[in-house]
């Protein structure tokens, strides 16, 4: 085929974009706009006197009664103090001698102490009915909790 060959089509539109039909379609989008934006401020003047109508006068502050515990999580008011309070007790737990149940002669001694004894004589032997004797001991925690 040769170059120079002419072609019927011309290669671009022959007719126009319709004017009427893009300004209707724009009328119509704006139209659309002015709709929404007319319902949202109709919702905001009805919610908006919802909640006037449920204020009635001013919140009261918590500054006006200091007698009253904001609710929780508070924040610490002195909280290096109660760090260092918080590591002393720990401290005392880990480090200290105290009973536990002294009728079952249930005692706490210090970690260093516990791994001392647990090297010299071992771990003490579990009872085969361990089990059950846990059991038991819950049932009678249970029964004393709810007799008191």
């Amino acid at each position: 085929m040769d170059d120079t060959t002419k072609h019927d089509h011309t290669g671009h539109e022959t007719t126009d974009i319709s004017v009427g039909a893009v300004s209707r379609s724009g009328l119509v989008l704006a139209g659309g706009v002015v709709i929404v934006m007319m319902l949202m401020w109709f919702l905001f003047d009805v919610y908006g006197a919802q909640v006037r109508a449920s204020q009635e006068g001013p919140q009261p502050s918590t500054l006006d009664n200091p007698q009253v515990m904001p609710p929780e999580p508070r924040l610490q008011a002195l909280p290096r103090v109660e760090w260092s309070e918080y590591k002393v007790r720990q401290k005392a737990l880990v480090e200290g001698y105290q009973w536990i149940d002294q009728q079952q002669g249930m005692v706490r001694i210090p970690v260093d102490r516990a791994l001392e004894i647990v090297a010299r004589e071992g771990l003490p032997k579990t009872p085969e009915n361990w089990l059950e004797i846990q059991a038991q001991a819950q049932q009678q925690a249970a029964q004393g909790g709810a007799t008191r």
